[in-house]
């Protein structure tokens, strides 16, 4: 099958706004053709067969006048046809007659083989060089329709820029948005507002201490107003009230988990950092929905604005897989062009062309920063595996910061000093566990453990406790209580 339709069959369900900055590979295969013919027509075609004349084919980048826009890069395409004396000594080369400067094509130049060697003066010589000097400065001849080729290719690529620009721009306040939104539903400071408000829904509905209705502002008695009081505490400890978004945050921190896992756009350790191909980021975008799906995470989301926010994360995820195959085969057919360009016209611009298309347009780097920014969302919320204890490999309640900065848990390193541990257990700092004490208690991470993982930090601390008894049962009566073990009675 022809690229050409390749090209249109991959871009076919690219969003529509963004088709009329496709590269015109049909368009330009047209001024191929018609290089071609310019060729024949100037006869130059011959001349770059002849493997004994030097060609010299350069691409001169200016800017059009009158230009105040910063505007796409124009290109003017020159041959300059080096006459084969310029390799002879330079007497050799002053054998040779006068020529008509005026003449369009190269063939109408005088000949080397064709001339009689007649011996010049010495005023003539000098009068010669001249002329051989006006001869290499009309040696330059400009390809018309190899010009209107690179005017055309590299319009379309400023274009594609401009579009990208917009793209990335456009990509890069959407993640900002979704950041806020990922901010609003999973921080525990925003869950009071519904606990309160239930609170102070009961609180109404026992009229403590005064009715509060048009028809009841009557003022209770103490007894009343103490016995109402007594029911309501009964109340609300009974009800265990909580957010009813609460559960959110861990949803979200389960389907990041996931997204992590399929490293959709590019490597997330540090032995793994390379930027994946759109083929596999759309390979692998589509197995994260399906787990998703099949795993029903986004029904489990209690508030409206996390599946408002789920809805347009995916939506983020999809436009950067279509912004990295739009440039994927654009590029491609630039690239394609270029050979078809240089093979039927034997004019080599392919290195020229790809330093031209460096210093003026979008590089891959661009990508990598939109894919680093978004793997930033999952930075949002955070993950349990970064604040587990190295040792018991669970959360690291009453986290314990020795003098080298590693955190333990108190459990662990209590364990470890009745052990006779004395150094650090990961980096051996000298005496690190063992000058331990009170003052190694990191508060601000243990407020941050109880706000972020309630549900670990509960369970660590009940697992704690039940060893803790465990081992004193055992120092008093010398049995050993297994885990999971039922009250025996002694």
């Amino acid at each position: 099958m022809k690229f050409n339709k390749t090209f249109e069959d991959s871009l076919e369900k690219i969003p529509s706004d963004w088709k009329p900055f496709l590269i015109q590979y049909k368009s330009l295969k047209k001024c191929i053709k018609k290089i071609v013919l310019e060729l024949n027509a100037k006869g130059l075609s011959q001349i770059m067969a002849d493997k004994n004349q030097r060609i010299e084919y350069s691409l001169e980048c200016y800017k059009p006048e009158c230009t105040f826009e910063d505007g796409p890069v124009h290109v003017r395409p020159c041959i300059k046809v080096c006459p084969s004396c310029f390799g002879q000594t330079s007497k050799e080369c002053l054998y040779v007659k006068k020529y008509d400067s005026s003449s369009s094509s190269p063939f109408d130049l005088p000949k080397y083989d064709n001339m009689a060697l007649t011996p010049l003066a010495d005023y003539e010589t000098h009068h010669m060089e001249n002329s051989l000097n006006q001869f290499s400065s009309v040696s330059c001849i400009e390809l018309e329709a190899d010009g209107e080729f690179f005017v055309t290719l590299l319009e379309d690529i400023y274009k594609l820029n401009c579009l990208q620009k917009q793209n990335q721009d456009k990509f890069l306040i959407n993640l900002k948005n979704i950041q806020q939104m990922l901010i609003e539903v999973t921080s525990p400071f925003k869950k009071d507002i519904y606990t309160w408000r239930k609170i102070f829904q009961i609180y109404m509905e026992y009229k403590i201490f005064v009715g509060n209705t048009e028809s009841d502002r009557e003022e209770r008695s103490w007894e009343f107003a103490q016995r109402q009081l007594t029911c309501f505490i009964d109340r609300i400890n009974n009800s265990h009230l909580t957010s009813p978004f609460k559960k959110d945050i861990y949803t979200w921190r389960k389907i990041f988990q996931i997204y992590m896992e399929y490293k959709i756009f590019v490597g997330n350790t540090e032995s793994d950092r390379e930027e994946r191909s759109w083929e596999f980021a759309q390979r692998q975008l589509t197995c994260f929905i399906d787990r998703i799906n099949n795993s029903h995470l986004v029904k489990k989301l209690k508030n409206p604005l996390s599946k408002i926010a789920y809805e347009n994360f995916m939506k983020l995820n999809i436009s950067l897989v279509l912004m990295k195959k739009f440039q994927y085969f654009n590029q491609l057919a630039t690239s394609k062009i270029i050979k078809k360009h240089d093979k039927k016209t034997s004019l080599f611009s392919g290195s020229m062309f790809r330093d031209l298309i460096e210093k003026y347009f979008l590089t891959e780097n661009t990508f990598k920063s939109l894919c680093c920014a978004m793997e930033q969302l999952t930075i949002i919320i955070p993950q349990i595996d970064d604040y587990n204890c190295p040792i018991c490999l669970n959360i690291a309640w009453k986290p314990i910061r020795l003098c080298c900065s590693h955190v333990f848990c108190v459990r662990c390193l209590v364990k470890s000093i009745r052990k006779g541990m004395r150094n650090c257990p990961i980096c051996r700092a000298k005496d690190a566990v063992y000058k331990a004490d009170k003052k190694n208690l990191d508060i601000c991470l243990t407020n941050f453990l109880e706000l972020y993982f309630p549900r670990e930090v509960y369970k660590k601390q009940t697992d704690d406790d039940r060893e803790r008894v465990a081992e004193e049962v055992e120092a008093l009566t010398g049995l050993r209580i297994e885990e999971r073990q039922t009250c025996v009675l002694l």
